[in-house]
């Protein structure tokens, strides 16, 4: 037997290639109010409320509303990702990256979507004619790290039912929520982080039916737990403490404006790059928290 058979031995490559662990969609998207917009700003119009009348004398004159007008501005810019793919690349690697580069695009487009909405929940807003007056998020819609206002207990934690049930009456007691119309769907959406929903799991009795139900959370079996549609992602800010900050919102609450979808542009050969093919991704959009009373947040240790 010859020991140097083993030059000859075959090495096999896969022909194709395949994608690490990644967020391939926007999982934000459509949880906002979408707005396609011309140009560089769009200009989000708003009434606010007015309230009525009691008639006390007969042919009396008529009280005038004077209905308030509100305004947000909402930026949008330029967002793209491109690459280069050699030819030699593809002889080498005996397969055609092309498309799987394409998916690793997409991808990287859909996840700024989500960023962009996460970044716009606390951001600053600009309100006014022409939205020049900064608007904070405000202090008191958020829940601080140690509250325990619907609960047993102290300190620092996680997310907690008395948390949820905490965001809940805040959206309530905004009227953000009409629970009485029939014709109007909730779309209240918390989104978290897998920590989270094991913090839900830790802090709620096995026996419980809480227990139960952020389980099935944990299994994808429901989406739906104490009034709220929870969105996993595990791309949350955390603050200058370290503290996740977990965003409650009711849909009409931020605001997504478009003046380019995202699209492929182009596979195209590049001839100043050796001809490479380059794909490219582009697209124009913003976000903007538009209405306080619709977005709360929940500090997460």
């Amino acid at each position: 037997m010859s020991f140097e058979i083993t030059t000859n031995f075959v090495q096999q490559f896969r022909s194709t290639l395949a994608l690490l662990a990644q967020q391939k969609s926007s999982r934000l998207r459509d949880r906002v109010q979408y707005e396609p917009a011309t140009g560089q700003t769009l200009w989000y119009d708003q009434v606010g409320q007015t309230v009525a009348n009691d008639v006390t004398t007969r042919h009396a004159d008529t009280p005038i509303a004077n209905t308030p007008h509100r305004r947000r501005r909402i930026d949008l810019s330029p967002r793209n990702w491109a690459d280069l793919i050699e030819n030699i690349d593809k002889v080498r690697m005996l397969a055609d990256p092309t498309s799987t580069y394409t998916m690793a695009g997409n991808a990287a487009m859909n996840r700024k979507i989500d960023d962009i909405i996460i970044a716009s929940f606390f951001a600053t807003a600009n309100t006014g004619a022409d939205g020049s007056t900064a608007v904070p998020f405000p202090a008191a819609n958020q829940i601080a790290v140690n509250s325990w206002a619907y609960g047993v207990g102290s300190g620092n934690v996680g997310l907690t039912i008395s948390k949820l049930i905490e965001a809940r009456i805040f959206l309530f007691g905004q009227e953000a929520v009409d629970d009485y119309d029939e014709q109007e769907t909730d779309g209240t959406y918390i989104a978290v982080t897998a920590k989270q929903i094991g913090n839900l799991l830790a802090t709620t009795e096995v026996t419980s039916k809480d227990f139960n139900m952020v389980q099935a959370l944990v299994e994808g079996k429901i989406k739906r737990f104490m009034g709220f549609e929870f969105v996993r992602t595990e791309r949350l800010q955390t603050d200058g403490s370290g503290y996740f900050r977990v965003p409650v919102w009711q849909k009409q609450g931020v605001v997504l404006g478009c003046a380019e979808d995202l699209t492929m542009v182009s596979i195209d050969k590049r001839p100043d790059k050796n001809n490479a093919i380059q794909p490219y991704y582009e697209m124009v959009l913003g976000a903007a928290r538009v209405e306080e009373g619709r977005v709360a947040e929940i500090k997460c240790l």
